[in-house]
């Protein structure tokens, strides 16, 4: 995508990073008003990615909610509940 391009750029560039990682997350989250989104802390979702290193930036996990949802390009096992069709 765009954005890990954009940060990858930055980090050859000598950007520190954290710094451009956010950019990318917690200051894009502020322009666009979403305030529970950006940044890992308590009253956040809790959405983050796990990579590799800076250089390569290969995502290892991803996390919705807190919750691990996909591993090394796996979908994670996760309880589904049972919904009633009817």
């Amino acid at each position: 995508g765009h954005i890990d391009y954009i940060v990858k750029k930055a980090i050859s560039l000598g950007v520190e990073p954290i710094t451009a990682i956010k950019a990318a997350c917690h200051n894009a989250a502020r322009y666009f008003l979403l305030n529970n989104r950006g940044a890992i802390a308590p009253g956040y979702l809790g959405d983050f990615v796990i990579i590799d290193d800076f250089e390569h930036f290969n995502i290892e996990k991803v996390y919705k909610r807190g919750v691990l949802m996909c591993e090394n390009g796996q979908v994670a096992d996760f309880p589904v509940p049972e919904v009633d069709p009817y």
